[in-house]
């Protein structure tokens, strides 16, 4: 829901359709492979407060003489408004934050965080079985 809400986003925001590499369409796009993966990384992370050594404003660029915009790679083709597709793309960014996607995005990270940590517990509890007999809680379940 958050990763669809992100990239419904980013097509309203830029007014760029969102399009695989090689498809063959008319500018303005942008690359849902080499944007997506960009803008949500960053998106989920800061929805859940972690840092992730990424900024935006410095790692989106422009190159106005082949009207393109580069992440990673090239991430949209847009003549001419390069500068204002890189504008809008933080705007969504921000929008995104405060979205009902993200805060429920966040909140069933935590939950699986949650759940995860307890399964890891009693797998590392089950594991440690048969190394000291009768030493762990599982054997005083057990009876051992």
């Amino acid at each position: 829901m958050f990763r669809r809400k992100a990239l419904a986003l980013l097509e309203a925001r830029t007014g760029s359709k969102l399009v695989d590499d090689g498809v063959a369409s008319l500018p303005p796009v942008a690359y849902i492979s080499s944007v997506g993966p960009l803008f949500f990384e960053v998106a989920i992370r800061e929805c859940l407060a972690f840092p992730c050594g990424k900024d935006l404003e410095k790692d989106i660029y422009n190159d106005a003489d082949r009207g393109v915009v580069y992440g990673r790679t090239v991430i949209a083709e847009v003549p001419g408004k390069e500068e204002e597709w890189k504008r809008n793309v933080l705007a969504a960014l921000k929008e995104l934050r405060t979205s009902s996607e993200a805060a429920e995005a966040a909140k069933t990270y935590r939950e699986l965080e949650e759940y995860t940590n307890r399964a890891r517990n009693a797998a590392q509890e089950v594991h440690l079985l048969g190394m000291v007999p009768g030493r762990c809680r599982v054997c005083r379940r057990l009876g051992i």
